[in-house]
């Protein structure tokens, strides 16, 4: 599904951003709302680091941006998410919710393995224009059918839950969709 800046402005920070620094993941909830013509309520922007001299350069590279475009930012302390992944720290920007990932191969791959929802197996790529929406098959295999599945329950799921009502929600253990597929 192809993303139109102009039709879809809120993204255009986003992109300003994945232009200068061509590593950066947009995944989750946003291209999966756009997906499914909802509204986006953030953009989750990930991005890898191996050490902090790494993060401290790529973080001002980010806010260097944020100052030109005259956005304001908040720095918000990196957390654990409990997994392997830990988000080293974050900044938030309009709309955006940059994490910083201590990560030396960080994948949308990978990060799809630490999501609590196949229905958020979906990422933006970036074109010259704008981005192309995208999902993994399983979330497609699932999608097309109106089912919000999900590994196991916490309050963002329940926040996906409500918005995405018209979708039957479905708790699935992980590797159900590969073991189907094979």
């Amino acid at each position: 599904m192809k993303i139109d800046l102009e039709t879809h402005p809120e993204l255009k920070l986003a992109h300003a951003l994945t232009c200068l620094i061509p590593e950066a993941i947009i995944v989750g909830g946003c291209p999966r709302d756009l997906i499914n013509d909802l509204e986006i309520a953030d953009v989750d922007v990930f991005i890898g680091f191996d050490d902090s001299m790494e993060l401290l350069e790529i973080a001002d590279r980010v806010t260097s941006l944020l100052k030109v475009q005259e956005i304001e930012y908040d720095f918000k302390e990196g957390y654990d998410l409990e997994r392997d992944l830990i988000v080293g720290a974050r900044i938030l920007a309009g709309n955006l919710d940059i994490n910083f990932m201590v990560s030396s191969d960080l994948t949308k791959e990978v990060l799809f393995e630490e999501f609590d929802l196949i229905s958020s197996q979906a990422w933006l790529k970036r074109t010259e224009y704008g981005f192309i929406a995208k999902g993994t098959d399983d979330f497609h295999a699932l999608n097309d059918r109106k089912i919000l599945g999900y590994f196991f329950g916490n309050d963002h799921v329940d926040t996906i839950k409500e918005k995405y009502k018209n979708f039957l929600p479905m708790k699935v253990d992980k590797g159900f969709m590969a073991s189907k597929a094979a």
